[in-house]
């Protein structure tokens, strides 16, 4: 009998976009699917539309269960509430206006099936708001999987087919009330020593929209995120030492990680912020120097970023900006 996999759906004022999420499960031609759709208290009767797209569906393959959150909490608490009652061996995450392609389930379950790899990443396609589209096709990597991540791969958590059983062992939830939660929960799956395989196929449409958390500028929104990107980071150092990582590639994913939130705060032009962000990475991620020459499989490439690194910090701002990660 096929593996049994949860889609969990949070639903929060989509109500332009709900309807063809569901409508992207539902032509699934995987055969045995539970959706798990979550009711944050949407003001915008997205409920209302999702409960009519599940009436309609005439199949067998797919359990709809819905779950209501007392009051409006988070994407976050969401998708705990989520985990807490999922019935499938694997999980897949699934925000509520994006879709998924029709064999999206059954491609990740079938390399999930080669290597019995407890996280398959999937590829996806992003949307543009002019009406273009780009690839992100996830590959491994040759190197450290840290190495690669947000290169080779993205650390979102949707278009994940996930071990149930590997997150409930180590009890990996979503941080609530912040944002880049996605961050932090990968970074857990990675310290945790979770066994990835990935799949070129793209299973995934992402669309960007302006009213997203992602996109929106108001100062509001950003003091919020820039609190958020230091309990990340602060969050990631503790994981990093709670499972005695200390890899090269973990390190360098911390640090990465300080300087994208670096250039995230200085494009919406808060200088002070952007650069409070890079000393983070500078400081308080010690890059060992026996790294430079030790014996191992990092390209030489690898090691020229250890050098960039190690500049002084006004120099190597300037510097590490202008060079390609």
């Amino acid at each position: 009998m096929p593996v049994l996999v949860s889609i969990i759906i949070p639903v929060y004022n989509v109500s332009q976009y709900v309807e063809a999420c569901i409508g992207s499960v539902i032509r699934q031609d995987y055969p045995r699917l539970e959706c798990i759709i979550v009711d944050d208290c949407s003001t915008d009767g997205s409920m209302l539309l999702a409960e009519r797209a599940i009436k309609a569906y005439q199949g067998q393959h797919i359990v709809f269960r819905i779950l209501r959150q007392p009051e409006n909490r988070g994407l976050s608490e969401a998708r705990n509430l989520a985990l807490k009652h999922v019935a499938g061996d694997f999980v897949y995450l699934l925000d509520s206006d994006d879709e998924i392609s029709e064999q999206c389930i059954s491609q990740l379950v079938a390399v999930q099936e080669r290597s019995d790899a407890d996280v398959v990443v999937g590829s996806h396609r992003k949307l543009l708001a002019d009406g273009t589209s780009a690839d992100f096709v996830s590959r491994p990597s040759k190197t450290d999987i840290f190495m690669s991540c947000d290169v080779s791969w993205s650390l979102v958590a949707c278009n994940k087919l996930v071990r149930t059983a590997f997150l409930q062992q180590h009890g990996l939830w979503f941080e609530s009330g912040i944002y880049h939660e996605d961050i932090l929960w990968t970074y857990q799956l990675l310290c945790h020593h979770a066994r990835f395989d990935f799949s070129s196929a793209i299973t995934y449409f992402y669309l960007e929209r302006p009213s997203s958390i992602t996109t929106n500028g108001q100062q509001q929104v950003i003091e919020k995120r820039y609190r958020s990107c230091l309990l990340v980071l602060d969050k990631m150092k503790q994981c990093l030492h709670e499972t005695g990582e200390q890899s090269l590639g973990a390190l360098l994913l911390l640090e990465r990680t300080a300087r994208m939130m670096s250039c995230m705060m200085y494009a919406a032009g808060e200088r002070e912020k952007s650069y409070a962000l890079f000393l983070y990475a500078k400081h308080q991620v010690l890059i060992p120097l026996k790294w430079l020459w030790r014996p191992s499989a990092f390209l030489l490439r690898q090691r020229l970023k250890l050098v960039y690194r190690l500049l002084p910090n006004r120099l190597g701002y300037g510097l590490v900006s202008a060079f390609s990660f």
